[in-house]
C-alpha cells in the first residue's frame, strides 16, 4: 500500500484573519481539521503559523487576550509551530476620500478659494483643486511573510516534504512559491481564505483551493480546552 505524500502547512496568521474569519463566530478555528478537511490524503507532518502579537487598542481591548488565548489553543496540536513577526507603527500622510453620488470612493478636493479656509496640510505640487490630506497613525505587521518564505524555501531544500500547503494571498511569497516550485521540484498547493488569488501566486503554484465560510463551523475546537497549565475556554466574545 502506498504512503501518503508527506506536507507541511505554512500560514500566514493575519491573512488568514482578514481573509475569512474576522467578523465570524469560527475563529476557534482548529488548524489540524481544517488541514486534514481539505487535503484528507495528506499526512501533514508541520503547522507552521506565522503572526505578531497584536496590541490593545480603544475599539478593541480584548484583542492581545483573545489571541493569546486562541495560540495557547493551537499549541494542543502536536504538529503546530509559531513564528512570530513584530507590529511597527508610523506617522503617514494619506489623501482623505469620500463617496460621489454613484458611491464611487474618491479623493476630498478643494478649491483654491477654500484653501485659506482649510487646515489640513496639502500635496505640493498638484494643479488646483488640490486634494485634501490628513496625518494617520498605520500600524504595519512585519516578517511574516519573510519568515514563510524562509521557512518554505528552506524547508524544501532540506526535504523535509513531498508538498507545500501555503495558506496566504499575499503577492510577496509568489517568489518564494517559485523557488520551491521550478527550482527545488517540490508541489506548492495554495489554501486561499479570499475568495480570488493573486495573479502572481496563481503562476507560482501547482493548485489552489479556497476556504469557505460554510464549513467553518465544523473544524472548530472544543470550548473547553486542556493543557500542561490546565483548562482554558474559548474567548467569551468569540
Amino acid at each position: 500500500m502506498a504512503k501518503n505524500k508527506k506536507a507541511c502547512v505554512y500560514i500566514d496568521g493575519f491573512n488568514l484573519f482578514y481573509g475569512i474569519l474576522k467578523g465570524s463566530k469560527s475563529k476557534w478555528l482548529d488548524l489540524e481539521k481544517l488541514c486534514k478537511f481539505y487535503y484528507p490524503k495528506y499526512d501533514i507532518a508541520r503547522i507552521s503559523y506565522f503572526t505578531a502579537l497584536v496590541k490593545e487598542r480603544k475599539d478593541n481591548k480584548e484583542s492581545p487576550v483573545n489571541q493569546q488565548i486562541y495560540l495557547r489553543a493551537l499549541q494542543t496540536l502536536p504538529s503546530f509551530r509559531k513564528t512570530l513577526g513584530s507590529f511597527q507603527e508610523n506617522i503617514v500622510r494619506r489623501p482623505l476620500v469620500s463617496k460621489n453620488k454613484k458611491g464611487i470612493r474618491q479623493k476630498v478636493l478643494i478649491s483654491f478659494f477654500d484653501l485659506f479656509d482649510k487646515m489640513m496640510p496639502l500635496a505640493n505640487g498638484d494643479n488646483y483643486p488640490k486634494p485634501q490630506y490628513a496625518l494617520i497613525k498605520k500600524t504595519e505587521e512585519k516578517g511574516s511573510d519573510v519568515n514563510l518564505g524562509i521557512s518554505l524555501v528552506s524547508d524544501a531544500y532540506k526535504n523535509q516534504f513531498d508538498i507545500a500547503v501555503v495558506i496566504s494571498n499575499d503577492s510577496d511569497l509568489s517568489g518564494a512559491l517559485r523557488i520551491v516550485k521550478n527550482e527545488l521540484g517540490k508541489t506548492v498547493e495554495i489554501l486561499n481564505p479570499y475568495p480570488t488569488t493573486n495573479k502572481k501566486l496563481q503562476r507560482a503554484s501547482s493548485n489552489i483551493k479556497y476556504i469557505y465560510k460554510k464549513v467553518l463551523p465544523k473544524l472548530q475546537f472544543p470550548n473547553e480546552l486542556t493543557d500542561k497549565v490546565g483548562k482554558f475556554h474559548k474567548p467569551k466574545s468569540w
